[in-house]
C-alpha cells in the first residue's frame, strides 16, 4: 500500500533522469509545503521537548537558552528527499477493516461533528457506553479504537456523615496493580501483528516495540520510508485488567516529491531558538527523561528572573520528521536530532529556506526545558 505508484505512460528513462537533476538543485518557485501555525507552533515545539512521555510531568521553567555548534558538527550541505503522505482508501472501508480486526460489529455512521471539510465517522457508539472505532479523514486518515468495559467502583474503607445526614464514602481501599492479568509479551506480539497488518502497515515481529508495567501493557511499531522509522505509528494498549483497551493507526500512501537541499548540521543549531523549525520525530527517537539528571544539568533559577543556560550541540543525527501544512496536510521531511552536551535532544527540520514556506512568528514564553537523556550522564 505505500509503495509509489507510477503514473501511466512513463517517460523515457534519460527525461526521469533529468528531472531529478534539476528538482535537486533548483528550488520551487513557490513553496513546497506551507506549514500550519497548530502543527508547528506551541503544541509541535512541546511535544518535541517533552517527548510525548507516557506518566512523566515535565516542569515548565523560566529560562533562556543558547545554542552553541559543537566542533564536531559538520557544515556540510546536503540534498535529501521529501515525502508527503496522502489519504489511502475510502474511509468507510479502513474503518470496517479496523474495526473488523478488533472485534466491533456495526454499521459505519458520520459522527456527531461530521462536516464535508472534517469528515468523520465511527462504528459502535459515540457516548462510551461500548466499543467504538472512529475514524478522521484528513491529515493520515487515523482511526482509535476504545474499549468500553463497565468498571465498578472501589470498595468504601471509610465513610462519613454529611451536613445533611447523608452518608458518603470518605476513604476508598487503595487500587493495586494485577500484573499478574496482564497478557504475555508472546500475546502481546501476537495481537500487534494480527491489527497492524490488518490494518494497512506491513510489519514483523523485529518491527514492533512491547512496553509492559505492573498496570497495563502494549505494543508499537512505526511506518518506516527509506528504511527510517517515522513519528506515523500503530499502536495497542491493555488495560489492568489484561483486556485489549484501546488502538489506533492510520491509512496513508508515501509519494515522494523529489531531492532538496538541507542545510548543514552546524547552521541547523541557529534555528534551535525558532519554533517553526521544529518537527515531530519517531517514538523511538526520544530520549529517556531523567529528574535526577534534570536536577543535575539545570542551575539553580530565581522566580523573578529567567535562568540563562548554554548548551553546546555536540550530535546531529540525520532522520525524518513529520510536519503538518495549513490544509492538515501531513509530510515527512529531512531533519537532525540535536543533542546538546547536558543530555537534552531537539527535532529540527533541515530543509533550505524556500522549500517551506514557516508561518507567522510567535513568541513562545516560558521556554520549556529540554529533556535530559539519562544515558548522555551516566
Amino acid at each position: 500500500m505505500f509503495t509509489k505508484r507510477l503514473a501511466q505512460g512513463a517517460l523515457p528513462l534519460i527525461a526521469i533522469s533529468v528531472a531529478l537533476l534539476i528538482s535537486a538543485s533548483v528550488l520551487p518557485r513557490s513553496p513546497l509545503i506551507s506549514l500550519s501555525t497548530d502543527q508547528v507552533g506551541k503544541a509541535s515545539m512541546l511535544d518535541a521537548a517533552e517527548g510525548k512521555l507516557a506518566g512523566d510531568k515535565m516542569m515548565i521553567n523560566p529560562v533562556n537558552y543558547t545554542y552553541v555548534a559543537g566542533s564536531s558538527l559538520s557544515d556540510e550541505a546536503r540534498q535529501a528527499h521529501v515525502y508527503q503522505l496522502l489519504l489511502e482508501g475510502r474511509p468507510e472501508s479502513v474503518l470496517a477493516q479496523a474495526a473488523a480486526a478488533l472485534g466491533v460489529s456495526g454499521e459505519v455512521q458520520r459522527s456527531s461533528q461530521w462536516s464535508p471539510d472534517s469528515p468523520s465517522y465511527f462504528i459502535g457508539t459515540e457516548d462510551g457506553t461500548a466499543s467504538s472505532v472512529n475514524i478522521w479523514w484528513g491529515g493520515t486518515g487515523n482511526w482509535y479504537f476504545n474499549s468500553f468495559v463497565t468498571s465498578s467502583a472501589p470498595a468504601c474503607k471509610t465513610t462519613q456523615l454529611a451536613e445533611d445526614g447523608s452518608e458518603f464514602c470518605s476513604e476508598y481501599v487503595e487500587q493495586k496493580p494485577t500484573p499478574e492479568l496482564l497478557p504475555s509479551e508472546t500475546q502481546i506480539l501476537r495481537d500487534a501483528l494480527r491489527v497492524f497488518n490488518a490494518t494497512g502497515l506491513s510489519v514483523s515481529k523485529q518491527d514492533i516495540t512491547i512496553y509492559k508495567d505492573e498496570w497495563s501493557a502494549g505494543a508499537s511499531a512505526s511506518l518506516k520510508v527509506a528504511g527510517q522509522e517515522t513519528a506515523i505509528s500503530w499502536n495497542i494498549g491493555y488495560d489492568s485488567t489484561g483486556r485489549l483497551a484501546w488502538a489506533g493507526g492510520h491509512s496513508v500512501r508515501v509519494v515522494d516529491r523529489g531531492t532538496y537541499g538541507t542545510v548543514s548540521a552546524k547552521a541547523a543549531v541557529q534555528r534551535l531558538k525558532d519554533w517553526r523549525w521544529y518537527g515531530n520525530p519517531a517514538q523511538s527517537e526520544y530520549p529517556v527523561y531523567s529528574a535526577s539528571n534534570r536536577d543535575v544539568a539545570t542551575p539553580a533559577q530565581t522566580e523573578q528572573q529567567p535562568t540563562e543556560v548554554t548548551v553546546t550541540i555536540n550530535s546531529a543525527k540525520p532522520l525524518l520528521l513529520n510536519v503538518w501544512d495549513k490544509n492538515f496536510g501531513s509530510w515527512l521531511v529531512p531533519g537532525f536530532a540535536l543533542s546538546g552536551n547536558e543530555g537534552s535532544v531537539n527535532f529540527i527540520v533541515s530543509l533550505v529556506e524556500g522549500v517551506i514556506e514557516l508561518p507567522e512568528p510567535i513568541e513562545v514564553q516560558p521556554m520549556i526545558e529540554p529533556m535530559i537523556d539519562e544515558t548522555s550522564t551516566k
